[in-house]
C-alpha cells in the first residue's frame, strides 16, 4: 500500500503531541508500506532540497512562497503548497492520505488528495478545522469557546483580519525572531502590513467564508479518528458526523522509552513536574502561581520552552512569576527520546491547560511511567484522567483550586503511590499502526462502514 501522512511540520522544527505521534505512524507503516511524508518547515530552510530520504521513508517538504503577505486566508489556503502537494499526489498515487493537520499548509489538501482518487483519513489533534486558532480560547482574556458563535468568532480574528497598518512593539518583535526569516520575506510582509487596502470586506465575510471552506474538508474527508471522545462529540455536533464517518480511539506512544519506570512511592519532599510548550493556553502561569502560594517544602520542575518562532515574552512573563522562589527549577526542553528522564525526577505531573485540550501525549507518558496526573477538568483531559484513580482534577484557570490538589498530595502520603499503582495501560505506536492499517484496508477493499466498525473493534471501544 502506498501511504501519504501529512502534517503541518515535524520533530525537526517543533516537537509537539501532533508532529510525533505523525512521525512516529510513519516510521511505523514504512516497515509494511511505502510511506511519503508531506510537512513544511521554516522560511529559512527552504533552500535546501524538498526531497529528503529518511530510514524507510521520504519526506516532501512543502514550502511556502515567502513573499506571500500573511493574510487571513493565507492561513488557511496557500496556492504554492497546493501545486506542490498536487504533484506529489501525482508522483506518488497513493491509495491512503492520512491527515494530521492542515495548519500552515492549506486546508485544500483533503479536497486535492478526495481529487486524485484517494482514500482520506484525518486524525483530529485540535480544533483547527472549526476554530482559525486551534484550540478554541480567545487570546485576549485566555477565555475557551464552549461554542462555535460567529460574533465571538469574529470579535476575535478581528486583529488578525483586518490588522492595523503599523505593525505593534509586539507583532515586530515577533516578526524579527521568527527563526530569523531571511529580508525578503521581512520586506514583503511589512510591505503588505503598510499597503493592504483600506476595505478589505467585512470580518463576518472572511469568517463564514473559512467556515465554508472547513465544510468543504469535511465532505471531503473519508474517515475522522478522534483520539478523544470529547473532540468526536464536538465534531458530530458541529457537521453532523455519523458514526460511520467518525470513531474514536486514542493515540499511541512509543512505550519502549518508559519501560522500567518504577512505581511512585511517598516523598517527603513532593516533587510536581511540568513538561511541555510555554504557551498562555498551556496555563503554566496558572501552576507556578498555584505553587508559589504553597508555604510546604515542595519542589517544581518546568520542562520544555517557547515554541519554535515564539518571542519569548510568555516565557518572560513565567520566568519573572516564578523569581525568588528556589523551589522552582526550569530545566529546559528533552529530547523525545529522553524523556522519561523527565517523568523519573518528577512525582507528579501537572496539566493545567486553559483550552480543551484533545488527548495530550504527556498524559499517556506519565501513565506509561506510573507517573499520577493532576489535569484541568476540562475536554478531553477530563476523559483521560480517572479523578481519584490515577489522577486528580482541579477547575480550569483556578490557581487556587490547583493549589488544594497540589496541598492534598503533599498531606496525604498514602495518595501518590495509590495514584501511581492504578496508572491504566498505554497504547503502544505498534498497536496504534497496526489498527490503521486494519481501517486503510478496510476502507480500500470493502468501503467506509466495514473501515469504522473495524477500527472501533480494534480499538477496543465504541
Amino acid at each position: 500500500m502506498k501511504i501519504v501522512v501529512v502534517i503541518h511540520t515535524l520533530p525537526h522544527y517543533s516537537v509537539g503531541g501532533s508532529e510525533l505521534c505523525a512521525i512516529a505512524l510513519a516510521q511505523e507503516f514504512a516497515k509494511r508500506h511505502r510511506v511519503v511524508v508531506c510537512a513544511a518547515r521554516p522560511t529559512q530552510t527552504c533552500s535546501g532540497p524538498r526531497r529528503q530520504h529518511e530510514s524507510g521513508y521520504t519526506i516532501e517538504w512543502l514550502d511556502a512562497d515567502p513573499s506571500r503577505p500573511p493574510t487571513f486566508e493565507a492561513a488557511y489556503q496557500n496556492d504554492s503548497i497546493e501545486d506542490q502537494f498536487d504533484d506529489v499526489m501525482a508522483r506518488v498515487e497513493p491509495d491512503v492520505v492520512h491527515f494530521h493537520g492542515t495548519w500552515e499548509l492549506s486546508n485544500n489538501l483533503p479536497i486535492i488528495a478526495r481529487r486524485r482518487g484517494a482514500i482520506v483519513v484525518f486524525t483530529l489533534h485540535d480544533f483547527w478545522l472549526m476554530c482559525p486558532r486551534g484550540q478554541r480560547l480567545r487570546p485576549a482574556d485566555l477565555t475557551q469557546c464552549h461554542d462555535i458563535d460567529m460574533e465571538r468568532c469574529c470579535e476575535c480574528l478581528e486583529p488578525w483580519i483586518a490588522p492595523r497598518r503599523l505593525p505593534s512593539r509586539e507583532q515586530m518583535r515577533r516578526l524579527f525572531n521568527r527563526d530569523r526569516p531571511p529580508i525578503r520575506a521581512i520586506f514583503s510582509r511589512a510591505q503588505a502590513s503598510l499597503f493592504r487596502p483600506p476595505d478589505i470586506g467585512a470580518t463576518s465575510t472572511h469568517v463564514e467564508r473559512y467556515h465554508a471552506k472547513t465544510q468543504e474538508v469535511v465532505e471531503s474527508v473519508d474517515l475522522f479518528v478522534a483520539p478523544s471522545r470529547f473532540l468526536a462529540q464536538e465534531f458530530e455536533r458541529r457537521y453532523g458526523l455519523t458514526p460511520e464517518r467518525i470513531v474514536y480511539s486514542d493515540n499511541g506512544i512509543d512505550t519502549r522509552l518508559f519501560e522500567g519506570c518504577p512505581y511512585k512511592q511517598s516523598a517527603a519532599i513532593v516533587r510536581f513536574g511540568f513538561v511541555g510548550s510555554w504557551m498562555p493556553s498551556k496555563g503554566v502561569h496558572v501552576l507556578i502561581e498555584a505553587f508559589r502560594g504553597l508555604t510546604e517544602n515542595a519542589r517544581l520542575h518546568v520542562f520544555g520552552g517557547p515554541p519554535a518562532g515564539d518571542p519569548g515574552g510568555y516565557a518572560r512573563q513565567i520566568m519573572i512569576a516564578a523569581a525568588g522562589d528556589r523551589r522552582i527549577t526550569f530545566e529546559g526542553r528533552i529530547a523525545p527520546e529522553n524523556r522519561a528522564s523527565a517523568f523519573r525526577a518528577i512525582d507528579v505531573l501537572v496539566v493545567p491547560s486553559l483550552w480543551f485540550e484533545n488527548a495530550p501525549l504527556t498524559i499517556r507518558e506519565a501513565f506509561a511511567s506510573h507517573t499520577p496526573v493532576v489535569a484541568s477538568r476540562s475536554g478531553g483531559m477530563a476523559e483521560c484522567v480517572r479523578d481519584g484513580i490515577d489522577g486528580l482534577l482541579f477547575t480550569p484557570g483556578s490557581a487556587a483550586a490547583l493549589r488544594a490538589v497540589l496541598r492534598r498530595l503533599i498531606h496525604e502520603p498514602d495518595l501518590i503511590p495509590t495514584l501511581s499503582r492504578h496508572a491504566p495501560p498505554v497504547k503502544s505506536i505498534e498497536a496504534h499502526a497496526a489498527e490503521l492499517d486494519a481501517v486503510f484496508e478496510q476502507l480500500t477493499r470493502r468501503g467506509l462502514g466495514a473501515a469504522a466498525e473495524t477500527y472501533a473493534h480494534s480499538a477496543g471501544r465504541s
